[in-house]
């Protein structure tokens, strides 16, 4: 599983999902307000995206410009504080 979480950093490490067959960056959702070409090189293009954050908007938000076909990332978010 590929995590990528969209809080401030403080809240990134207060809480995350850990394991072997778990992968996860954290880059707040400010960064990517122009663009996530920068971050692209950090997602894996052949694993689903699952976009965390705490009350769903910034996660639709950052899914929502993952899934644009420009940059072909199956990218999920999590619903109602659900992962």
């Amino acid at each position: 599983m590929f995590i990528l979480y969209v809080r401030y950093e403080d809240k990134f490490k207060d809480w995350k999902v850990e394991g072997k067959n778990v992968e996860i960056i954290n880059k707040h959702y400010f960064e990517m307000l122009n663009g996530v070409g920068e971050l692209l090189d950090q997602i894996p293009s052949d694993k689903e995206v699952l976009v965390v954050c705490a009350k769903e908007g910034s996660s639709h938000f950052v899914a929502d410009i993952l899934a644009e076909p420009v940059y072909i990332i199956n990218a999920s978010r999590k619903e109602n504080g659900n992962v």
